[in-house]
């Protein structure tokens, strides 16, 4: 995944696969949505105490980049962006299994609109 959600390329994909959903919607996200993305993965969710699920995200790895303001190098986290309803109730002891790499929950940012980030760190 060498695009991170920032690149015109990829929000343009985004903006395209909202487009597909058909009508307006509340609440949930529709399971379908992340199977439309073109950049969408399948990747290992296995929340504390439950046995191993897949699940699709669009995931960002971590990158350094140059802070426009300050020139200052910056690191942006690794993080996963998830449908609610397959991440409900993520906490710090639940793990991704991403492309053989295990990390585990660092912080959930759920959206209200069916939408959740899951801020992730490399499991020791």
């Amino acid at each position: 995944m060498g695009e991170g959600l920032g690149s015109n390329t990829v929000l343009a994909t985004f903006i395209t696969a909202v487009a597909r959903i058909p009508g307006d919607f509340e609440g949930d996200l529709p399971e379908e949505f992340l199977q439309t993305l073109d950049f969408a993965e399948t990747v290992i969710y296995t929340k504390f105490g439950s046995s191993p699920v897949n699940i699709q995200v669009m995931y960002d790895a971590e990158h350094r980049f140059v802070d426009p303001d300050t020139g200052d190098i910056r690191t942006a986290e690794p993080k996963v962006t998830a449908a609610t309803k397959n991440t409900e109730g993520a906490t710090h002891r639940d793990l991704f299994t991403i492309s053989g790499q295990v990390f585990r929950v660092r912080e959930v940012m759920p959206d209200g609109s069916g939408v959740t980030e899951i801020f992730l760190t490399k499991d020791a």
